[in-house]
């Protein structure tokens, strides 16, 4: 029974479920039916296919109302077993099928889903975590609209007062510039005066010493009955044992004022400094800060800014991803006009978008480059790693990614379903969230990649984040690399050699042995999912390519230290490329014909699977991906290296930075956007080349659109909550990063000055020969 699952344990009896729940299809007409017979009958919607043909139909009945989800089940199981039983012994009674259509394996594949019924159950299933992952999400979202409003009004507020500050400040100047045109007519006028004015001085003065000699002797008086009172007053408080004890209760009631003042303010500056603090919490987590910070990019101070390049390179990785998706969702539906399925693969472009897929294989490259790049910074820093430095450095990579992570598991399961309805809405479930009741802890700990083992991409639980766990499994090495690194430069190549000559022999090995080809859609390849695609052995050799490439990094970046006598001396060969315009120009050039070579060097076996023999394709899966991944690095390198100011602007600008931060929240959710818009159809959308295209560019604009929103009012209070609760107080190693960065420039100023001091000095002592 066709459990909309991929079963490989039976090849290739079952393999039609490989296709089974994506073809996108006309089924009949839903609304009518339980309209207007929904009192004795329900929609039931029935999937069919052949085992070794990509698509398959789909068609809606109007079927008994008593008929349960079990008994169409019961039915499906039966039909299956009757007909592959007649396949199976064709041969036995002299038919032999062995054409395009049908083949001596052929199997067929067939089940009924009542739709209704599904929604109910599935509803019922996931009605536990609906109301907590709604509440959760809300929260979020009032703290962060919250924040937003006080950080518009404290803003607006702060504007208006220094408006009045900056105009009282002119009325000052303008009071002051008045008093000083009165004091020089003044002065003026003095001039013609001056006897007048000593005269009325001198009487002045006169009358004032009068005045302060009758003050002064009504003071003395004053201060005589003060003093006269107070012993009239001490006289009557008793013996010198009582007036003792009066004076001791004034001196401790003086005290007690005095702690009570002191509490009093100590508290006050405590309530202010637990404002101030709150007050700076809710500006952090702010909508206003959030849009900033997106278009920051990820490089810190001490970072050169050029990094920001690889934000650009990670939107276009995420391009591809998602045209490549939205095609693979359409592309084995039914066509219009069946027909044209002929010549569909004829189309060159439907060669590169069925290729794209290899772009998220880049993003293994990127991640070790930038991991091992941030750990031999931390290294550097404090001079070696503790067993707790890892410690830290592990926790904040799961800060960083799993609050998010979670949050969309979370929504996908409880929330997602109760989005809309419909005769093919149980396909979200089926495509996205199947079985998380099950194996919904594999995500949670990172390990869905390998739990469980006989998986494929077109179902399971959040089936997309393998590429999420084996990136973190690959990523809790790089500290052993570092460490290796820094003790010797040449280990640190020995591993990053290593890696790609691993993983280019664990691909060419299963490759080879399994008859895998390049053309994805063939029946050959129905574990490469399991044994390649989710796994991280295959992705060795595209790890070890960033390792090489950031121990190339930092020899440009101490290349750079260094005056031209040493670059050319100690860096020849970098120092060449830096120079040469047409070693940069190669490199370059290179690195776009790797990309568009891998885009398009499927083309023969799109049309064909079977045009390359088995060493065509072994050599096809074992370069593909890191040559494509080689093409990248290769253009990031041309900027590196100083041949592109104009390309290290545009691709480093604020658009672009904020186009690389949304790549993770994209990629987390434009599955969900998809299986909503496409499952959420009442009629069926049927594949044509133009419809593809039109879904998949209106499927990137609206994740991004989204992916803004959900960014600026959902990730990023979640990351910045964590960064100041934890990261910053536990984690982090920026501020001893940040003190030797300061530290060191500081020397780098002084040794300027000095440089400068002593120019300057040589200039002089020549000016004095000559």
């Amino acid at each position: 029974m066709n459990r909309f699952i991929t079963n490989f344990l039976e090849y290739p009896n079952n393999l039609m479920t490989f296709y089974s729940i994506h073809a996108i299809n006309e089924y009949g007409y839903h609304k009518p039916c339980q309209r207007d017979l929904g009192d004795y009958a329900d929609f039931v919607v029935m999937n069919s296919n052949i085992s070794h043909l990509s698509g398959f139909s789909r068609m809606g009945f109007c079927l008994p109302k008593e008929c349960k989800q079990k008994d169409y089940d019961s039915y499906s199981a039966k039909m299956v077993s009757l007909v592959d039983f007649a396949f199976a012994h064709f041969p036995d009674v002299g038919i032999v099928m062995n054409n395009s259509l049908f083949q001596p394996w052929t199997r067929v594949g067939l089940s009924m889903i009542k739709s209704e019924e599904y929604t109910e159950d599935w509803h019922q299933r996931t009605a536990a975590g609906f109301y907590p992952t709604l509440i959760l999400i809300i929260l979020i979202l009032i703290l962060a609209i919250s924040a937003s409003l006080y950080t518009y009004i404290k803003r607006k507020l702060s504007k208006r007062q220094q408006i009045q500050t900056f105009m009282m400040v002119d009325t000052r100047q303008s009071d002051i510039q008045n008093s000083n045109q009165d004091y020089s007519y003044l002065q003026n006028n003095m001039d013609h005066s001056s006897s007048n004015i000593r005269e009325q001085q001198t009487q002045m003065n006169t009358q004032l010493l009068l005045r302060d000699s009758s003050n002064q002797q009504e003071t003395r008086q004053q201060l005589a009955l003060n003093f006269s009172n107070q012993r009239s007053t001490i006289r009557t408080l008793g013996n010198g044992e009582n007036d003792l004890m009066r004076t001791a209760l004034s001196d401790s009631q003086e005290r007690d004022s005095q702690a009570q003042v002191q509490q009093d303010t100590q508290q006050s500056q405590e309530q202010k400094q637990g404002e101030s603090k709150l007050s700076q919490i809710l500006e952090k987590i702010s909508a206003q800060s959030a849009f900033v910070d997106l278009q920051a990019g990820y490089c810190k101070d001490w970072d050169n800014k050029e990094l920001d390049v690889i934000n650009a390179m990670k939107f276009f990785q995420q391009f591809l991803i998602i045209v490549t998706c939205t095609a693979s969702y359409l592309i084995l539906g039914a066509a219009l006009n069946p027909w044209s399925m002929q010549v569909f693969s004829s189309n060159p472009l439907f060669a590169m978008i069925v290729a794209g897929v290899i772009a998220l294989d880049v993003y293994f490259t990127f991640s070790a480059f930038f991991g091992f790049y941030r750990m031999c910074q931390i290294y550097d820093a404090q001079k070696g790693f503790t067993f707790k430095d890892v410690m830290k450095i592990y926790g904040k990579r799961l800060i960083r990614l799993l609050p998010i992570y979670y949050l969309t598991l979370l929504f996908g399961i409880f929330i997602g379903p109760r989005i809309s309805s419909g005769p093919t809405w149980y396909m979200y479930e089926q495509s996205l969230f199947y079985r998380c009741n099950t194996y919904w802890w594999t995500n949670v700990i990172l390990i869905s990649n390998f739990i469980p083992w006989d998986q494929d991409n077109k179902g399971g639980c959040m089936p997309w984040s393998w590429s999420i766990c084996v990136d973190f499994q690959l990523y809790i090495f790089i500290p052993l690399y570092v460490y290796a690194f820094k003790q010797s430069r040449l280990a640190g190549l020995i591993i990053g050699w290593a890696y790609v000559a691993a993983g280019m022999f664990v691909v060419g090995f299963l490759a080879h042995t399994k008859s895998y080809t390049a053309n994805v859609y063939t029946l050959e390849n129905y574990d490469m999912y399991q044994l390649l695609t989710t796994k991280p052995w295959s992705k060795f050799h595209l790890h070890g390519l960033g390792i090489l490439c950031a121990i190339l990094y930092f020899d440009i970046l101490a290349f750079r230290k260094l005056d031209k006598f040493e670059q050319k001396k100690q860096y020849p060969k970098i120092y060449f490329f830096s120079n040469n315009i047409i070693s940069g120009k190669i490199i370059m050039l290179s690195g776009v014909g790797f990309i568009v070579t891998n885009f398009f060097v499927t083309y023969e076996p799109t049309q064909d699977a079977h045009n390359w023999n088995n060493a065509g394709n072994t050599t096809y899966l074992v370069l593909s991906k890191i040559t494509f991944a080689m093409g990248w690095m290769m253009l990031a390198f041309y900027i590196f290296l100083g041949h592109s100011k104009l390309g290290r602007n545009a691709l480093g600008n604020p658009l672009f930075n904020a186009l690389g931060k949304l790549v993770y929240l994209a990629y987390l959710t434009a599955p969900i956007i998809m299986m909503i818009v496409y499952s959420n159809d009442q009629r069926g959308t049927f594949m044509t080349f133009v419809g593809n295209a039109y879904l998949g560019i209106g499927h990137i604009f609206v994740t991004f659109i989204a992916g803004v929103l959900i960014y600026i009012l959902v990730e990023y209070q979640l990351k910045k909550l964590c960064e100041i609760y934890i990261v910053i107080p536990y984690l982090s190693h920026d501020h001893i990063i940040r003190k030797v960065f300061e530290e060191n420039k500081e020397d780098k100023q002084s040794d300027k000055k000095q440089q400068e001091e002593d120019e300057l000095l040589k200039k002089r002592i020549a000016a004095k020969l000559s």
